[in-house]
């Protein structure tokens, strides 16, 4: 009996890892993307200013720079509401972590040593995360 407990306890945790990790790759990938954003800004605003330049030999400097000042903000609102919503999602897939995924280990891991990521985490220790 205590052997199907233990062997129990041990798929639990074996799941609620894997989650973790899924959840985990999740977040990495959210972050390559949202910096992926970031670096699309760069050549954007070059491409546009290139752009722009070419024409002051038709239009005034000043229409030039008018024009220049109407399409930035346009086109950076979209890229700043997908940089906002990855943002988002790494913030709402990390709450999971903390709030949810890491009080089911804590249950599960009262009485053993186990090893959570990279270090060794004690029940003392889990139980320590929970007043943080």
């Amino acid at each position: 009996m205590k052997n199907t407990k233990q062997n129990q306890r041990n798929t639990s945790i074996d799941v609620y890892l894997e989650e973790y990790n899924a959840l985990r790759e999740e977040i990495l990938l959210r972050m390559k993307e949202r910096n992926a954003v970031g670096n699309y800004i760069l050549p954007l605003i070059s491409a546009l200013i290139v752009a722009i330049w070419q024409i002051p030999g038709r239009i005034e400097q000043e229409r030039t720079f008018i024009i220049f000042l109407l399409i930035i903000p346009v086109i950076f609102f979209f890229l700043a509401l997908i940089y906002c919503w990855h943002d988002l999602m790494i913030a709402s897939l990390g709450g999971y972590i903390n709030q949810i995924l890491r009080h089911k280990l804590i249950e599960v891991c009262q009485h053993e040593d186990r090893y959570i990521g990279m270090g060794k985490i004690s029940p003392k220790t889990l139980s320590g995360m929970r007043k943080r």
